[in-house]
């Protein structure tokens, strides 16, 4: 080695405040030769190398403040590891290759699959570890059904060549499930009635309905209106929040059976009390009887009287479980048995013995002793009249003037009449006394 050369480069390490030594050019060579006019230290030899400070990962990063260009040999990854003013970059010769990149895919929700991803390079072998105790040698591991526990840091190495990248590092994020809402609702419902779905609260979350007849709703508490048996069923909801989903709860809706407004009988007799039985049992009623008496009533089986014959609305309401129904059916309201009217709004009636006085049977026909008289007005006066019939009811029979004759009254055919013509009677025969009632309701 040139002495003058080493004389001066030492002294310059020595007396490094000197400020002729910082700006000198120093050349450490066997030669003699200057320094390359573009270098501040020119170093050459042939049979020797230039070392540079030896360190570990460790102690590498234990240097404070380093200097941007500052060189150091890392002996845990063998390569010259170079400062660049905010990381450590590395020049490996043969291991010459960047740091991987590596990503995950969270944030996630448990039960998720976690999926780790790095760069490829091509002939690394990759080793990663991470939260949970995880380890893969894969360059792109799967954690299946992730749990909260797989959340952290996850770090990737790769060896190629012999030599170690630098530790890269992904955070995984796995959120946690939202509570699970309670399901519940207020059936069961009327046919075409409102079902009110309902849901607890879980703070900061959407929620998702489904249900039968294709229902779906995004409400916390959705409504179901014109109930009908499609819409029975289950009803299930989640919660989602920071897009994860809870577990499901599900609420049953049922619907009640409408009673059915029907009842009997349905025909009666004039000023006969009839009573009415509804057909379905352990509800509540509501009675309108149209010219009835009473006109109306909340009775269960009330009983009721019409005072004129002909059709009559009978309207009944009946409520069971809140659901109601309503119906009107037309009765027919009869005249008693064995008064009928003639075609000329007239009855006749024929005595119930052979007597001139004594109850007496209306008729249109008459039925009496199990024969059928078909009894008509052939004309009469108020002294008499002419009747034909069966066998010699056809003959004329005269009785004197029965003007204000009191009819029978339990037949409700009359109760008392201004004008009668009465018909007289052969006691010989059997033929009985007929009369004929003008005024007879």
């Amino acid at each position: 080695m040139n002495l003058r050369f080493t004389w001066i480069f030492v002294t310059c390490l020595l007396i490094l405040l000197n400020p002729n030594c910082l700006l000198a050019q120093v050349a450490i060579n066997a030669t003699g030769a200057m320094p390359d006019s573009s270098a501040i230290l020119d170093v050459s030899s042939t049979t020797k190398g230039f070392l540079v400070p030896r360190l570990t990962t460790t102690q590498r990063n234990a240097i404070a403040h380093p200097a941007p260009g500052l060189t150091i040999y890392n002996t845990v990854t063998n390569c010259f590891n170079l400062w660049v003013g905010n990381t450590w970059k590395q020049i490996c010769g043969d291991c010459d290759f960047n740091n991987p990149v590596v990503a995950n895919n969270g944030p996630l929700c448990p039960g998720s699959n976690l999926v780790l991803s790095a760069s490829t390079i091509p002939g690394g072998a990759y080793s990663w570890t991470g939260a949970n105790g995880f380890t893969s040698t894969q360059q792109n591991p799967t954690i299946d059904s992730a749990t909260s526990a797989a959340g952290g840091l996850y770090s990737l190495q790769v060896t190629l060549n012999g030599c170690t990248s630098t530790a890269v590092s992904t955070f995984v994020t796995v959120n946690s499930s939202p509570a699970t809402p309670i399901a519940s609702n207020n059936g069961p419902a009327c046919p075409n009635g409102t079902i009110n779905l309902a849901s607890s609260t879980v703070l900061g979350a959407f929620y998702n309905w489904t249900g039968p007849n294709g229902f779906s709703s995004t409400a916390q508490n959705p409504v179901v209106t014109n109930m009908s048996a499609s819409d029975t069923g289950v009803y299930t909801v989640y919660a989602t929040a920071n897009g994860c989903p809870s577990a499901t709860s599900s609420t049953t809706v049922s619907l009640y059976t409408l009673p059915v407004a029907t009842f009997t009988p349905t025909s009666t007799t004039v000023n006969t009390p009839t009573t009415f039985f509804p057909t379905v049992s352990g509800a509540t009623y509501s009675w309108v009887f149209n010219n009835g008496t009473p006109a109306s009533s909340t009775d269960p089986s009330p009983s009721v009287t019409w005072t004129n014959s002909g059709s009559q609305n009978v309207t009944l309401t009946v409520t069971q479980n809140g659901c109601s129904q309503t119906t009107t059916t037309s009765i027919t309201v009869q005249l008693p048995a064995g008064c009928a009217r003639a075609t000329d709004n007239t009855v006749w009636c024929v005595a119930s013995d052979n007597s001139t006085t004594g109850a007496m049977l209306c008729g249109y026909p008459v039925n009496y002793s199990g024969t059928y008289y078909q009894i008509t007005n052939a004309g009469a006066t108020a002294l008499g009249m002419t009747v034909t019939g069966y066998g010699d009811c056809a003959t004329n029979y005269t009785q004197g003037n029965t003007t204000n004759i009191q009819g029978w009254n339990g037949s409700n055919c009359w109760s008392t009449h201004d004008e009668w013509a009465r018909n007289g009677y052969n006691t010989g025969t059997n033929y009985f006394p007929v009369v004929r009632c003008t005024d007879y309701e």
